[in-house]
């Protein structure tokens, strides 16, 4: 099957039409609210990045959730370790600056960093998250 991005769109377009989507879900399509993913090797080092990104005004809210257990392949051979997750929520805009403050803060040489589109959710915490970041 040959990709063609018109006729995705077209069918995109087609669906809202079709289906009675609000204009709502076409606007989250390119949402300016994000979550971050990122993993730390522990706690200590996650609170220390949370901080950080707090006082930067780069994230209005971060979990932290201690005891994640990741399996990984490093440097040839699968890794089993037991790091901190936190997940970051913010404004797409700041992706760059976040990326930029978790690499200078991580102690590891690739620091996860994933960033996922909100695409619905209470209006009033998306509200929250602008008011809170820069």
């Amino acid at each position: 099957m040959v990709y063609n991005r018109n006729a995705r769109k077209e069918l995109q377009v087609n669906l809202v039409r079709n289906t009675g989507l609000s204009n709502r879900v076409k606007e989250r399509e390119m949402s300016e609210y994000r979550v971050v993913l990122a993993t730390a090797s522990n706690v200590a080092e996650a609170e220390k990045i949370a901080d950080c990104l707090l006082n930067n005004k780069q994230a209005a809210c971060i979990n932290i959730f201690e005891k994640v257990r990741s399996r990984y392949w490093w440097e040839g051979k699968i890794e089993k370790t037991e790091e901190a997750l936190m997940i970051i929520k913010t404004k797409r805009e700041n992706i760059g600056k976040i990326i930029e403050i978790i690499k200078k803060e991580h102690s590891y040489a690739v620091p996860e960093i994933i960033a996922l589109p909100i695409m619905e959710g209470n209006e009033d915490y998306l509200k929250w998250i602008s008011k809170e970041t820069k």
